[in-house]
C-alpha cells in the first residue's frame, strides 16, 4: 500500500531539504578544506558526497545500500564522466566504507583539494596510492545531482523503480519518527499531562529532516501520537 499520496510533491520537498541542507553542507565543507588547514574536513566532505551518491541511488532505482550506490555510479556518474568507470569498488569499500565506519579513508588514497591529479596515481612516502582531489569530485557530483533533480522534477513521477525509491525512503522516515516518538514516551520527556519541558528552537538548530506528507502518515502513526 502506497505511503505517498503526490509522488511529484514528495520529490520536490526532497530536493528542498537536499538543497539546503546536503548541497548547502558540502559547500562549506569543501571552502573549508581548500583553506589547506589541520581540521580541513577533507573526511567529512568525502563522506557527505558518498551518502549524497547513495541516496540519489535509492530514489532512482528502489534499491538501498550497495545496489542503490552502484546504480548512481554506472546510470548516473560513468555516463556523464567516464573516467570514473572501474572505480566504484575503491570508492565504496576503501572511502565511503572508511569514513562511515571509523572516520578515516583506508589506506592507498590520498586526498588533496587544489583541481589537479584527480584519479591519478601517486607515490607518497614511498605507498602507491590513488589520489581523489575533492574539489572535482564535488563538481562532479554536483552537475550529477542537478541533473538528475531537473530531470525528476521536470515531469509527473511514474517509473515504478522511482515509486519504489520514494516508498523506502518514506518509510525509513515513519519508522524514524515512530522510534523518536516511542522515546519520547517512554522517557516522560513531554512532562506530566499539561506540562510541556520544552526547548525553544532558534538560530544554530538544524532540522528535523521532515519532508514526509502527513496525509501519507495518518494510518500509520495514529497509534504513537503523544
Amino acid at each position: 500500500m502506497s505511503t505517498i499520496p503526490d509522488y511529484d510533491q514528495f520529490l520536490r520537498n526532497l530536493f528542498d531539504l537536499l538543497d539546503n541542507y546536503l548541497v548547502k553542507d558540502l559547500e562549506t565543507l569543501v571552502k573549508i578544506a581548500q583553506q589547506g588547514e589541520d581540521g580541513g574536513v577533507s573526511y567529512p566532505a568525502l563522506q557527505t558526497i558518498m551518502s549524497g551518491m547513495e541516496l540519489l541511488g535509492l530514489i532512482l532505482s528502489g534499491e538501498t545500500n550497495e545496489p542503490a550506490f552502484s546504480y548512481y555510479w554506472e546510470e548516473s556518474l560513468c555516463k556523464q564522466f567516464s573516467e570514473y568507470s572501474g572505480f566504484d569498488d575503491i570508492f565504496r569499500r576503501v572511502i565511503r566504507d572508511g569514513t562511515a565506519h571509523f572516520y578515516l579513508v583506508k589506506a592507498g588514497i590520498t586526498v588533496s583539494t587544489d583541481g589537479n591529479d584527480h584519479l591519478k596515481y601517486r607515490n607518497y612516502k614511498g605507498s602507491d596510492c590513488i589520489n581523489i582531489d575533492l574539489q572535482v569530485l564535488y563538481n562532479h557530483f554536483i552537475y550529477t545531482y542537478n541533473k538528475i533533480k531537473s530531470d525528476l522534477l521536470s515531469v509527473s513521477v511514474t517509473n515504478a523503480e522511482i515509486i519504489k525509491g520514494c516508498e523506502k525512503l518514506q518509510r525509513q522516515m515513519i519508522g524514524s519518527s515512530s522510534k523518536v516518538n516511542n522515546l519520547i514516551i517512554s522517557k516522560n520527556l513531554k512532562g506530566p499531562i499539561g506540562v510541556v519541558q520544552a526547548t525553544s528552537i532558534d538560530k544554530g538548530y538544524s532540522g528535523p529532516t521532515d519532508f514526509i506528507q502527513p496525509s501519507g502518515m495518518e494510518n500509520l502513526t495514529k497509534s504513537i501520537e503523544l
